[in-house]
């Protein structure tokens, strides 16, 4: 046989040779990359600590163009007389490019002087396998270990990036809206484990530059803690909704803040508006601005360390409604601005 066709034997020699080669040569190259992250990525990652540790000079946007688009950011933020440190943007978990960590994304972002702040959402029907699948209970799954190589993956990203950034999963855990919140089957219980299950997993993989960020809906959130051990910051999600919702009215920043903060200062962790917008239904968008800017120079809100706008032009009611959350910026709402801003450190 070998005589008779001695090319194709050759070949099938030569095949062999190619297949093992290349399976060894990624099998090298994996084990470099595992050994290069344990004894030096670890060891170069900035510990968060000088983010928990920030004085009151946080400012921040998310608008929609964001991590790619920086244009209206910088420009809206010289027209505020701030410097912005906080850029903010949301991404769903799922097996998709878009759900990968945004390398390119978070180092663009730390040239500019910017610290990224990201909406982490578990999204399970974006995993292929899922798709089909209720989104109730979807936090029990997680629990079990059903995500944990994607978890895995950010948290090793997250380590390889170095630099300190905030992180805010399961975001407003009591809110319909969302299948990981209370309202989809996901018991107080359930919601404690599954945020201390991704927090391990970012440690465990030596993600120390990582500052969680914990944000309730309502008071009602209150009773979802997961432990001060497992938290770096509290954010606050403030939105006016005027009347533009059912059983809702006009309230200024300053009734909503103190409302959700006041009970969760027991824990002794910075706040941070995490995200902030109101309507035009029932009062003046203007005046709620300028009014909010100065509520939080104020000392009985020194604890709020920071603010980041929901400068979103196509927004939603939670019945459906569009809603326009930027901000009047009229030459005369911008002077108003930039008076209150200048007490607030943001400059």
């Amino acid at each position: 046989m070998i005589r008779r066709y001695p090319l194709i034997c050759g070949f099938v020699v030569l095949l062999t040779l190619i297949i093992f080669y290349a399976d060894f040569k990624v099998t090298a190259y994996n084990s470099v990359r595992n050994i290069w992250f344990d004894k030096v990525s670890r060891r170069m990652v900035e510990d968060r600590a000088t983010l928990v540790q920030q004085p009151k000079n946080l400012f921040g946007m998310y608008r929609p163009e964001l991590p790619w688009d920086y244009v209206r950011f910088f420009e809206l933020s010289a027209e505020l007389n701030v410097h912005p440190l906080l850029v903010s943007w949301y991404q769903a978990w799922g097996d998709h490019d878009e759900a990968t960590f945004k390398t390119e994304a978070m180092h663009a972002a730390h040239k500019a002087g910017l610290i990224p702040m990201i909406t982490w959402e578990p999204w399970i029907n974006k995993f292929e396998g899922f798709d089909s699948r209720p989104l109730d209970s979807s936090l029990i799954l997680l629990n079990k270990g059903c995500f944990d190589p994607y978890i895995t993956r950010w948290a090793r990203e997250a380590v390889r990036y170095g630099h300190p950034f905030m992180l805010r999963p399961l975001h407003e855990p009591g809110n319909p809206w969302y299948a990981w919140s209370t309202e989809h089957g996901n018991s107080p219980a359930v919601e404690k484990e599954a945020w201390q299950h991704i927090v391990k997993i970012f440690r465990a993989e030596g993600a120390t530059n990582v500052a969680f960020v914990w944000t309730p809906y309502t008071v009602a959130d209150t009773a979802l803690w997961p432990g001060n051990e497992y938290v770096d910051w509290i954010g606050l999600d403030i939105f006016n909704y005027g009347k533009l919702v059912d059983h809702s009215s006009w309230t200024d920043m300053r009734t909503l803040l103190k409302k959700l903060r006041d009970p969760l200062q027991v824990h002794g962790k910075p706040f941070l508006v995490a995200e902030a917008g109101t309507t035009n239904g029932g009062g003046n968008s203007a005046d709620w601005w300028s009014e909010a800017f100065h509520d939080l120079s104020q000392s009985d809100l020194q604890d709020v360390r920071g603010l980041v706008l929901f400068n979103n032009p196509a927004g939603i009611t939670p019945t459906g409604i569009p809603v326009d959350w930027r901000m009047p910026e009229s030459l005369e709402d911008l002077k108003r601005y930039r008076a209150s801003l200048a007490q607030l450190h943001f400059r």
